[in-house]
């Protein structure tokens, strides 16, 4: 078949099908559209160059009844595992739920100016800290470790491990 321009179909309860079991559908319903594909695996092949999904709002993947990654539109992006959102970015960076881990011989590093990475058990109540200030010159306790405890809003320097390896404790340390 041999078509030049468009093929119209006026009708909202029609639908173009395709194969020999009509297994590869489009339609629109009157609110939504649909690219449906009844039968083994769809594939989108591109030997060109990028593809793109594009849409005004939201993009969901979903596999099966099971959440795998949502595209909020001027939000996040969530990633889910088992129906299970495991990663998330914020405003402000990112939010992992459950554990994270670093596979063996890789890091965890920072890429601020200063250097530093400071681990918090908590966000808005800590209850202890610690600070691994970066080498860089001029970053603020340049090369150190530091050990933070308290109660409330509040956290104060407990111990910590200098760039020379002297340990300095700020209170009485006591050893099990």
């Amino acid at each position: 078949i041999n078509q030049t321009g468009f093929i119209d179909i006026d009708s909202d309860t029609s639908k173009l099908r395709l194969g020999d079991g009509q297994d590869l559908e489009i339609y629109h319903n009157g609110t939504d559209s649909y690219f449906k594909n009844t039968t083994n695996d769809l594939y989108i092949h591109n030997t060109g160059d990028d593809t793109y999904i594009i849409a005004t709002d939201d993009i969901y993947l979903k596999n099966g009844d099971d959440w795998a990654i949502k595209c909020i539109g001027d939000g996040a992006v969530e990633l889910y595992h088992d129906n299970s959102k495991k990663l998330e970015t914020t405003s402000d960076g990112g939010k992992v739920t459950g554990n994270l881990t670093v596979t063996t011989g890789n890091s965890i590093l920072t890429n601020s100016s200063q250097g530093q990475l400071t681990v918090k058990g908590g966000a808005t109540y800590p209850g202890g800290a610690i600070k691994f200030a970066g080498g860089q010159s001029g970053a603020t306790d340049q090369g150190t470790i530091i050990f933070y405890a308290g109660t409330d809003t509040s956290l104060e320097t407990r111990f910590r491990i200098q760039a020379d390896g002297r340990a300095v404790s700020y209170t009485h340390l006591t050893l099990p």
